[in-house]
C-alpha cells in the first residue's frame, strides 16, 4: 500500500466534495436573490430557506477545507520525512491481526470520512473512540481494546 497514494486520492475525494458543496452555495445565493423583494410570506420564506441554506453549505465549507489543509499537512510531513514512524498517527496504515476473527486487516487513519468505501480499507476517524485508545501505540505490541460492546485483542503488525 503506497500511503501517499492514498493521501493524495483521499485528498481528490476532499476537494470533489469541496466543489459540491461551494456549488450548492452558489445555487442557494441564487435562490436568496431570486426572492422578490416584496413582504409577501411565501417570498420571505423562499428567502429565509435559501439563506438557511447558504449558512449551512458555508459551515460545511469550512469543515472540509480545515480537513484539506490538515491532509496536505500529513503529506508534506510523509514526503519531507527522512524517518518513518513507528507509532500510530494521523494518516497513518495500521495491519494488524486481530485474534478474535483470527484475521488480518488494516485500516487507514482519516481526518474525517464521509464517503462510500473507495479503497479495500477500513476507515478510522479520529474522532471515535479507537483512534483514542490506538494513537502512539507502537508496532510489534499487542493491545486490548474497547469497543462500544466487545474487548478485542490486537496486534499491530506494522504502520505505514
Amino acid at each position: 500500500m503506497n500511503k501517499v497514494k492514498l493521501l493524495k486520492d483521499y485528498l481528490d475525494l476532499l476537494n470533489e466534495k469541496k466543489s459540491k458543496i461551494d456549488l450548492n452555495i452558489k445555487l442557494a445565493l441564487k435562490d436568496t436573490h431570486e426572492a422578490e423583494s416584496a413582504m409577501q410570506s411565501r417570498y420571505d420564506t423562499k428567502r429565509e430557506e435559501a439563506e438557511a441554506m447558504v449558512e449551512w453549505y458555508s459551515i460545511q465549507s469550512s469543515k472540509i477545507l480545515e480537513v484539506i489543509n490538515s491532509v496536505k499537512k500529513i503529506l508534506f510531513r510523509i514526503e519531507n520525512e527522512k524517518s518513518v514512524s513507528n507509532k500510530v498517527l494521523l494518516g497513518s496504515i495500521v495491519k494488524y491481526i486481530d485474534y478474535d476473527e483470527d484475521s488480518e486487516k488494516a485500516f487507514f487513519i482519516v481526518p474525517w470520512w464521509d464517503f462510500e468505501k473507495k479503497w479495500d480499507l477500513y476507515y478510522l476517524w479520529i474522532n471515535t473512540p479507537l483512534w483514542k485508545q490506538l494513537i502512539w501505540k507502537e508496532a510489534g505490541e499487542e493491545y486490548e481494546i474497547e469497543l462500544p460492546n466487545e474487548k478485542k485483542e490486537i496486534e499491530i503488525l506494522s504502520i505505514i
